[in-house]
């Protein structure tokens, strides 16, 4: 929107990770080259920690880059794999020939006779996992015996751990010490100082073609690692904030009020700044409504692959009327008492009753579509804000690939909502790529669809 009154070519400040706009300071540029480093050595596990929003993706798109061709990488981006189900998968990722019923013992046995091919044609194979904090201790311990597949001289599967500092905790647990030992070598990203926060924002604007003075100054920097708290996505957010609110005021300059406008957009402000005048009121709102014309326009325009998209609802309907007679045999999943009467609008309440009951039949199926991507899962008491996404996501004719659920857990009702079906774990991963901005704040995940029947009441 703003990137023409700026002279941009492309969006500086994306959530998306983009390779091409890797910023090397903040000792990022170092941790990289210390990451390839400890993987081509390959000896022992990897764990890299660092905050949410620090730049682990970002790290990880940029290690698939930098690595030598003979390296082959698997990605897993699903923090709640079983043990049994993270050897599958890894194996599906490697394209092996395994089926669902095969067990743990037979899985191993071909991904170890698969990892000897690839070692005597002079290549090695590392397993990239996100979110490793999210994991089972179970599955992590599965992930220790994985490294114990190794020739005389050599690890022949390399694994590295990418999570939050929760991950250090858990593997600071007593029953899970076998696997802290495996641990060669460990790196933390640091938050980005104010320094740092001012090269970065400047740095990714060139980047991105701008060619003017630098936009953003010492003290700008200053209020931004304020708000930011010095990682790099809010900043990333922030940013855009602050150019759609110099677009909209028409000003080729860095404001103040623009940094401070964004941060309480975002709900950075600290409690020190919660009375505003009537004057900076206004402009929120202005800065909200321009924001939020561009974040549905970003929706409208995201394109997925159409083989992989979610079943027609019809598709379902009908199946279920085939097989009941009529369309009130619905699953006891959306039943009346799991929408409370206490949203804005019957148009809400009839939006958040099909999704639940569509989600019931998809559930009950013996759909081939097997995985989703979780976006979020909300308390009962945010209710109305799960119906006004499902409205915007209609308005944006995206409500075809939302699917609810409802689960209870210590006696707390909460909905969770995903995002398309997929036939395959790697299909959904990458389709986490493609996904608005928005949705990838709540840090989407693949789920397996048999999980979630688990769950569902």
């Amino acid at each position: 929107m703003y990137l023409k009154h700026f002279g941009l070519e492309r969006s500086p400040f994306k959530i998306t990770p983009d390779t091409s706009l890797f910023y090397e300071g903040g000792n990022r540029g170092a941790a990289l080259e210390a990451v390839k480093y400890a993987i081509l050595q390959g000896e022992g596990i990897i764990k890299v920690v660092g905050e949410v929003g620090s730049g682990k993706t970002m790290l990880c798109r940029m290690l698939e880059i930098r690595l030598p061709e003979q390296v082959e990488i698997v990605y897993l981006a699903n923090p709640s794999l079983s043990p049994e189900k993270i050897l599958h998968v890894i194996a599906m990722e490697m394209k092996l020939p395994v089926e669902q019923n095969d067990d743990k013992s037979k899985v191993m046995q071909m991904l170890q006779d698969h990892l000897l091919k690839v070692h005597a044609n002079g290549h090695q194979v590392v397993v990239f996992i996100e979110e490793a904090q999210g994991m089972p201790l179970d599955t992590l311990e599965q992930i220790r015996l994985l490294s114990n597949l190794e020739t005389n001289h050599f690890k022949m599967l390399q694994i590295v751990l990418f999570g939050q500092p929760e991950l250090d905790e858990n593997l600071a647990r007593r029953e899970i010490r076998q696997l802290k030992e495996r641990i060669s070598h460990h790196f933390s990203l640091d938050v980005f100082d104010k320094k740092n926060i001012q090269s970065y924002l400047n740095f990714r604007l060139r980047a991105a073609g701008y060619k003017g003075a630098d936009l953003f100054s010492a003290e700008h920097a200053r209020a931004m690692a304020k708000y930011s708290q010095g990682l790099s996505r809010r900043i990333n957010i922030l940013a855009d904030k602050i150019l759609l609110a110099a677009f909209s005021e028409d000003s080729d300059h860095i404001k103040k009020k623009y940094i401070k406008l964004a941060a309480r957009d975002s709900q950075y402000l600290t409690a020190g700044f919660a009375l505003w005048n009537k004057y900076a009121f206004a402009g929120l709102l202005m800065l909200s409504a321009v924001a939020m014309g561009w974040f549905l326009r970003e929706l409208g325009e995201t394109v997925f692959a159409e083989q992989e998209l979610a079943l027609d609802s019809k598709v379902l309907n009908n199946k279920e009327a085939a097989s009941h007679g009529n369309r009130n045999n619905y699953a006891t999943f959306g039943r009346s008492e799991s929408v409370p009467q206490r949203l804005k609008s019957n148009k809400t309440q009839i939006l958040l009753e099909q999704r639940l009951k569509l989600t019931a039949l998809w559930l009950k199926s013996n759909s081939d579509y097997r995985y989703s991507v979780q976006l979020m899962l909300l308390e009962d008491n945010r209710l109305q804000a799960l119906a006004d996404f499902l409205l915007q996501m209609q308005q944006q004719n995206l409500l075809d690939k939302i699917y609810v659920y409802t689960s209870r857990k210590n006696g707390q009702l909460y909905y969770g909502v995903l995002y398309g079906q997929f036939r395959q774990y790697s299909i959904a991963t990458r389709s986490m790529e493609d996904i608005s901005q928005q949705m990838k704040l709540t840090n989407p995940f693949v789920r397996d669809m048999k999980d979630i029947s688990s769950e569902y009441i």
